[in-house]
């Protein structure tokens, strides 16, 4: 948060890096290592774009919103979003939510795209 607070002091915004100059820092980046495939699509400047992180430190307020069934994809190996602060993300739900564990990095919808297919529809048909 430190980042944040400094950037705000400063009247800037906290903003993703987008595309990299070397694809290579990436390839480790989201907690399990992409391959060659996986990392072209990652880092492709259609994709990799420059954008805000101000909507992580908004209020938020659950009052208004219909009560709706939520599966939570813990992703174990994400580096970005580590799994704690997952669940600690996932406790502010108002409701508790269906926890499913994915031995996956940050973008399991990427690096694997089966699985992550599988969650979707289960809990679509959950609900």
């Amino acid at each position: 948060m430190l980042a944040y607070e400094s950037l705000k002091a400063s009247g800037k915004a906290m903003l993703t890096p987008g595309p990299p100059s070397d694809p290579e820092t990436f390839r480790n980046a989201y907690g399990v290592p992409l391959s060659d495939e996986d990392l072209a699509y990652v880092v492709d400047p259609v994709r990799c774009v420059v954008d805000t992180m101000s909507h992580y430190f908004q209020p938020i307020s659950w009052r208004s919103a219909p009560r709706t069934p939520v599966t939570y994809v813990v992703n174990l190996l994400d580096r970005p979003v580590p799994e704690s602060l997952q669940r600690d993300m996932m406790r502010r739900l108002p409701d508790a939510p269906t926890v499913v564990e994915l031995d996956s990095g940050h973008i399991p919808a990427v690096v694997m795209p089966g699985e992550f297919a599988a969650i979707v529809t289960a809990a679509a048909s959950r609900d």
